[in-house]
């Protein structure tokens, strides 16, 4: 048989069909499928006496075992910075015969294919290990690392023209009974140029009596982000920003919504007129935060905010300082915390085409709404939060709920979670 195609049909239930397996020794990660199904598609040429048969074979495989083991390692780019690389240790094939049916299209098949589908089975044994063995080490050592090449270290942040994140290796990573790697973790203005600068944060390896999924981040991650997408200066539309992540046109705020803390905007636009709110920090400035072992604290200051309505700047603030702190646990799968009153110092009207109103007036409405909107989340973490269930793209329902936050003075927070299906106290993914 020649030009053989192998297709392996998605388990129909991968946590029941698919095993995963850790192997520290060769740094890599072991994928045992069970009772797999597979296509193969390929010519073949049979002649027996005087008489030649060619044409077409197609094959279904049924219960058929799967053993590919992948070895973790990087590749070294022209960049100078490391991007994660795949290498197939090994694969191996178990299939029964039995389970193999073969059909035959071609020249006089009809007439003499019993004669030779046996050996067609005995052969095609041979052909699919031997098939697959190299489409698996095109796929995972070509293909797929040719794609951790061009994206496995940094990636444009879409809504920031020039800002890029850059989440390439520090190191291989590295498979013990868990997979850990470090990352980067740098935001960077490639109009600005100047990375963040200070002291890069030093983080935990693993909590070893902590949930299967562990991350950590840094304020330094947090605050090079601010710094690349705030301290240029430049416009930022939050409700734009918003609006993409929900998917929507237009984020859904508007003067009727936004009459409720500041009316004058109501009565001068009337209600449902859509309105934008920008964000523009001066003077180089951008919000930072700081991680202490409670919780953390967020501060900005020198900056403007500015509602937009029919194309104009009907009001816009200027802040001097505004900061608060903030802290979240996790108990019974519900968000609970506290967010501190807000701070805010020297805030101003800077531009208004509102008339007949004082800029005291204005800048008290801003700060009572800001006041209650702290009490009113403050009331709603105090009752606790409910994480919701997430359904993915094949229908299985997903509980995060088995989760916990904590804090460091030494300028990180971690992240842990235990994945369940819904209804079920099981994990997962375990680790053999």
């Amino acid at each position: 048989m020649t030009n053989i195609e192998v297709t392996l049909k998605q388990p129909k239930d991968i946590e029941e069909d698919i095993d995963f397996y850790l192997n520290p020794k060769n740094n890599s990660v072991l994928f045992k499928g069970k009772q797999l199904e597979a296509e193969i598609v390929g010519d073949f040429k049979v002649k027996l006496l005087l008489i030649q048969v060619t044409g077409k074979a197609f094959a279904n495989v049924s219960n058929m075992n799967l053993t590919l083991e992948v070895a973790l390692d990087t590749q070294n780019l022209s960049t100078k910075k490391l991007a994660p690389a795949l290498t197939l240790e090994d694969i191996q094939i178990d299939l029964d015969p039995d389970n193999i049916s073969i059909r035959l299209e071609g020249g006089m098949v009809t007439k003499i294919a019993s004669l030779f589908t046996e050996l067609f089975k005995k052969e095609i044994i041979g052909q699919i290990v031997s098939t697959t063995r190299k489409q698996a080490q095109i796929i995972v050592e070509e293909d797929i690392n040719k794609e951790l090449a061009q994206y496995g270290t940094e990636v444009r942040v879409p809504e920031f023209d020039s800002l890029k994140v850059d989440y390439s290796l520090i190191a291989r990573p590295v498979v013990l009974d868990f997979i850990a790697m470090e990352v980067n973790g740098s935001f960077i203005d490639s109009k600005q140029q100047e990375p963040l600068e200070g002291p890069r944060v030093e983080l935990p390896y693993r909590d070893i009596k902590g949930k299967a999924f562990q991350a950590y981040i840094s304020d330094y991650t947090l605050n090079s982000f601010n710094k690349g997408a705030f301290a240029r200066g430049q416009n930022v539309y939050l409700t734009d920003i918003m609006a993409t992540y929900l998917g929507v046109k237009e984020f859904p705020l508007t003067t009727t919504l936004v009459g409720k803390v500041i009316p004058q905007l109501l009565w001068k636009y009337g209600p449902g007129k859509t309105v934008h709110l920008r964000i523009r920090f001066l003077n180089q400035n951008y919000p930072v935060i700081t991680f202490s072992d409670s919780g953390y604290r967020n501060q900005a200051q020198d900056f403007e905010l500015g509602f937009i309505i029919n194309n104009e700047e009907a009001l816009t603030y200027h802040f001097g300082k505004l900061a608060h702190d903030q802290s979240f646990i996790i108990q019974d799968e519900k968000i609970h915390g506290h967010i501190s009153p807000p701070e805010i110092t020297n805030l101003s009207v800077s531009k208004t085409l509102l008339k007949n109103v004082t800029e005291l007036v204005l800048t008290n409405e801003l700060i009572t709404f800001l006041t209650k909107a702290t009490e009113s989340a403050n009331k709603y973490l105090e009752e606790g939060i409910k994480i919701p269930q997430i359904e993915d793209k094949t229908g299985t329902c997903l509980n995060f709920g088995d989760c916990q936050v904590s804090y460091s003075g030494d300028g990180y927070m971690q992240g842990e979670v235990n994945v369940r299906k819904c209804n079920e106290t099981r994990e997962m993914i375990q680790v053999q």
